[in-house]
């Protein structure tokens, strides 16, 4: 007997390897046969292997004379004409592209926000695929209600495993993954549609804004580019057991038309992120550059400043350190100096993501922010305005905080220049904040105070 491993579908889960070590290893981070024939004595720990890997990639078959060349031909041709027989019968007959879409979730304990999510995406979508790691409440019974495609998953505190598994069940052109807090607002949902209906068949990955924080109007304050829509079966995998993403590769489209909101309810187990890094890192495991940076994040997150500024550090020496990370490390130290009284310290750090890049917009409204509790209201000024001119860049894949470009920096400097007693310049760039925001309480306080200034002049 003869074991096969389809290692595009492998998701590195380990539980062959521990199951059945004679027959199975790691290769290249996946696993491989180092067998030619399944000996006799484990061929029960083989079988158990198969039965149990999550992702179904394990298969068993016996060598029969005459079959040295015709069974791995036929094999192959298999692997290349089925999938052309069924894209064309599911995609081009009649003449017409059509783009199909598998939604492939993991859940657990969702039961307050999955209804809201899946009635946002359910009309979009050809196929809905929910993977559950382990819900206690009504989770699975509410997936159940707009798909049979319910699956289990044992959480092993690996994320890219988990999602890597819920891609494996797809079987549509495009995977496209949501968090069971996102939504596609009604606007996004027709321009989603669009996207569609549209998209050219030789796009590999199609980059979508993912708004993540709100002010009182609903308008985004926080938001970045996230890959969403990744052709399938082209051997793209999930990667990081903590803010796993896919790594973009190929031909890539970003659409700026379409978003997913992120509208959490409330948060969910707060050390989890934490906890997994520090088991990670127990187990010998050595975490790449994107991994360092979220780890030390989550050391600020948990108010543990000296241990994050040394991991922000040790990441800032990487040579395989993303820029953005790095002008964000930056930022994190800043504030982890900050809640320690150093104050000055603290500027230096947002200072030295200069190193790195042209600087950012989010990084002079900290500087900005500085000086002005510093009541040094002309420098706090100059770093406003060039936080004001400076370009966006959305499609580099960092946090953007839109208000950081215009609106707050326009009304700082509104402040600024009150406290300097230039009421006409103050004045105007609560006007040019009130272009951004109208009906911001703030400009219309503004605007009152103002008003009444004047008029008494």
């Amino acid at each position: 007997m003869k074991a096969h491993v389809d290692r595009r579908g492998c998701i590195a889960c380990g539980l062959c390897v521990a199951t059945c070590p004679e027959v199975f290893q790691f290769e290249d981070g996946l696993s491989s046969v180092i067998v030619d024939e399944i000996p006799e004595y484990c061929i029960d720990d083989a079988q158990e292997a198969e039965e149990n890997c999550p992702v179904s990639v394990i298969s068993f078959f016996e060598k029969r004379k005459g079959a040295r060349f015709w069974g791995p031909l036929f094999y192959l041709c298999s692997l290349l004409l089925f999938p052309c027989i069924e894209y064309y019968q599911d995609n081009c007959m009649g003449g017409m592209y059509v783009v199909t879409v598998s939604l492939c979730m993991i859940v657990k304990n969702e039961e307050e926000v999955l209804a809201r999510c899946l009635d946002s995406v359910k009309d979009l979508v050809d196929e809905i695929i929910i993977v559950d790691t382990g819900s206690k409440d009504r989770t699975k019974e509410i997936a159940h209600t707009y798909t049979d495609n319910v699956f289990d998953f044992v959480w092993i505190d690996d994320f890219a495993a988990a999602r890597n598994f819920a891609f494996s069940k797809a079987k549509c052109m495009y995977c496209m993954w949501l968090d069971a807090d996102d939504v596609i607002l009604s606007k996004d949902q027709e321009e989603f549609q669009r996207l569609k209906e549209t998209l050219s068949p030789d796009t590999d990955m199609v980059m979508m804004k993912y708004h993540t924080a709100f002010d009182s109007s609903g308008k985004p304050t926080f938001s970045y580019y996230r890959e969403r829509l990744i052709a399938n079966h082209k051997g793209y995998q999930w990667i990081g057991a903590v803010h796993e993403i896919i790594p973009p590769a190929g031909n890539i489209y970003y659409n700026d038309s379409a978003a997913v909101s992120h509208k959490k309810l409330q948060v969910q187990d707060p050390d989890r992120n934490l906890r997994i890094f520090e088991k990670l890192i127990a187990q010998g495991n050595v975490l790449d550059a994107r991994q360092q940076f979220y780890y030390a994040r989550e050391l600020y997150y948990h108010n543990q400043f000296e241990k994050a500024i040394q991991v922000f550090n040790a990441f800032l020496q990487r040579e395989d350190a993303w820029v953005e990370n790095q002008i964000d490390a930056c930022k994190y130290i800043f504030y982890c100096k900050c809640q320690m009284g150093q104050k000055q310290e603290a500027l230096y750090a947002l200072f030295q993501s200069f190193v790195y890049d042209e600087p950012r917009a989010e990084t002079c409204c900290e500087i900005g922010n500085y000086f002005m509790e510093c009541n040094a209201y002309q420098r706090a000024i100059y770093w406003y305005q060039t936080a004001a001119n400076t370009a966006r860049r959305d499609t580099e894949g960092g946090f953007i905080q839109p208000d950081c470009h215009d609106y707050i920096p326009y009304m700082q400097m509104c402040v600024c220049y009150d406290k300097l007693g230039d009421y006409d310049t103050a004045n105007y760039y609560n006007e040019k904040a009130g272009d951004c925001k109208p009906n911001d309480k703030a400009y219309l306080l503004n605007k009152q105070y103002f008003q009444k200034r004047f008029e008494e002049s």
